[in-house]
Formats: structure tokens, sequence, C-alpha cells
């Protein structure tokens, strides 16, 4: 560093002159260029991180309702199915919709997605149970009338079809409503 009153060189942190005795001022202009441009950059950063932030939070608000808006229809697919009397289909639609049920549980957006699909996939399958039952009554009382009239080969037909349910409720809470003795 140079002494600005003689100019010859002395010692960085010198705060006299060694050889003229002025009193030497450090420079503070870098220290507080560089602060500036720090606090800029900081500022800047911030920004940005901020812009970014939202622009996710935007894209997450959009995801969920594109998602909600699946839901709620896959609900009204089920339902109109259910109404119907298409139990399978309609407990598909309703295990599509509680996907989103579950994908978004615990979060902020869990509010929109509480329209009960489990209990909606246990009526349809308690309805679907039943329809079964019916089903199944009347073929057995099908089969029954038709033996009773010596129709053999269509008795059999009929107990045949009677017997599906039977199997499928095999091993379920639901088999003592299938048990004719086919």
């Amino acid at each position: 560093m140079k002494c600005p009153n003689c100019g010859k060189e002395i010692d960085a942190n010198s705060k006299f002159c060694e050889y003229c005795g002025t009193q030497v001022k450090k420079n503070s202009k870098p220290l507080l260029i560089t602060l500036f441009v720090v606090i800029v950059l900081l500022a800047l950063g911030g920004f940005g991180y901020y812009q970014y932030a939202q622009q996710e939070q935007q894209e997450n608000n959009n995801k969920m309702l594109n998602d909600k808006e699946s839901y709620l229809n896959l609900i009204g697919e089920g339902d109109d199915l259910l109404d119907g009397k298409k139990y399978s289909e309609s407990i598909s639609k309703y295990k599509e919709a509680l996907k989103f049920e579950d994908l978004y549980s615990g979060t902020e957006y869990a509010s929109h997605f509480n329209k009960n699909v489990s209990g909606r996939i246990s009526s349809a399958k308690q309805q679907q149970e039943e329809n079964d039952k019916e089903s199944y009554l009347v073929l057995v009382k099908d089969g029954d009338a038709l033996l009773a009239d010596k129709k053999y080969s269509e008795s059999i037909s009929k107990y045949n079809e009677a017997l599906v349910y039977e199997q499928k409720y095999s091993g379920t809470g639901y088999a003592s409503h299938f048990n004719s003795n086919v």
C-alpha cells in the first residue's frame, strides 16, 4: 500500500506512514461494495426462491384440481354403475377413486378427497351380495320347479347356474346365504 501523502510504500496494516507520519485511512469502499453485492445477491436469491416456491405451489394446486376432477368423475361413474346394478364395474371405479384418497391422505389437500369411497365400496359389495343371493334363490326355485315337471336337463342347467354363486361366495362371510345343497 502507498502513503497518500508522500507516495512511499508502507505496510498495509499501518495506521501512520513511517516516512512522513501522515495518518493513513484504509479505503472502506471495497468492503461496502462487497457488502452491497452480497446483500443484492441474497435478495435476488430469496426472490428467486420465492418465485420458484410460488410456481411449485401453483403446479401442485393445478395437479390437485385435476386429480379432484378425476376423483369426482370416478365417483360419479361408480354411482351411475351402481344405480344400473353393475356392481363389479362400480366397485372398480370406486377403487380407482380410493387411490386419490390414499394419495392425498395427510396432506393439505385431504379435505378435497373425502367422499367416503370405502363406504361406497362396502355398500356396493353388500348390494351385489344381496342381488346375487336373490338371483341364486330364483335359480334354485326355477330348478326345483323344472325338476318337479321332470325337465331334468333344464333343471340341471339352472342348478349349474346357481352353483356359480355358491362357488363365488365359498369361503366368504356370505357363504351361508348360498347353501341350498344344489
